[in-house]
């Protein structure tokens, strides 16, 4: 019985896309600001698929574009790839406390399953914010679920908001961690900002007039022969999505139980 528990934990884990941060140990450490590394990557994301776009794609294909952007940006497009590799990349200043040196050491295997199996996600600051690599996966990856929800399959930001919600209380936080970050809700919605300003063909849901709204990727036409490609327009930063509402220290989380 003990054994098949606990392979089917390590299978739970292993399919959970999700990972956890302690913003709390150490908080006092100093670390460099990675905001202008994390910009290069994230404009180096853009001209990457932009370029693979006009390759494969037949004059300013919007599927195309967005098919490319998230490959640039994972393979697999996946919130956990993302923070591992930011985790392992030792250019980046970054904080990462041991499980046994954390917050949850105490914690025992069955009361948060993927804390206890899985390594705790790397700590960076950023633009003065203390940050978890896991939350540039939610910006992308979980941003990109809420675009999609939100303008691509027309159903509302409401219903965006929902199957975050949904997804925090279940495979994505209670259910396997025990934790529910609303951290990782508010990084979703501004990776569904950052999404719907690629294209700008929607209004910024928080910031109205035409230079908010201004895109990242435009649509051109070569003067010689007519034909449509993607441009880099401007660049993006990661300042205006960023706010202490990322840092789970001070957006605290929320525990599935008094015993946690």
């Amino acid at each position: 019985m003990l054994a098949w528990l606990a392979l089917l934990t390590l299978g739970l884990a292993h399919v959970v896309h999700g990972a956890e941060i302690d913003s709390l140990t150490a908080r006092e450490q100093r670390l460099g600001d990675v905001r202008p590394e994390l910009n290069e990557r994230l404009n180096g994301m853009l001209r990457e698929g932009i370029d693979r776009a006009n390759q494969r794609g037949e004059g300013c294909d919007a599927g195309e574009l967005y098919r490319a952007l998230r490959r640039a940006a994972s393979t697999p497009f996946v919130g956990h790839a993302i923070a591992e590799r930011l985790n392992h990349d030792e250019r980046l200043d970054s904080r990462r406390v041991r499980f046994h040196a954390s917050i949850y050491r105490d914690l025992g295997l069955l009361d948060a399953i993927s804390v206890h199996v899985k390594d705790l996600s790397a700590v960076l600051r950023v633009d003065g914010h203390v940050v978890g690599t896991d939350k540039l996966g939610h910006f992308f990856v979980q941003g990109w679920k809420y675009f999609e929800i939100a303008y691509l399959d027309d159903e509302g930001i409401v219903n965006a908001l929902r199957w975050g919600e949904r997804a925090e209380r279940t495979y994505f936080g209670l259910l396997t961690t025990g934790i529910y970050s609303f951290a990782d809700l508010a990084v979703n919605f501004e990776g569904m900002r950052f999404w719907l300003r690629v294209l700008g063909q929607q209004q910024d849901p928080l910031h109205g007039g035409w230079l908010a709204n201004r895109s990242y990727v435009r649509c051109s036409r070569q003067w010689w022969n007519g034909e449509r490609y993607w441009r880099l327009r401007r660049r993006a930063d990661l300042r205006d999505y960023l706010s202490a509402a990322w840092d789970e220290g001070v957006n605290c989380v929320r525990y599935r139980d008094e015993k946690l």
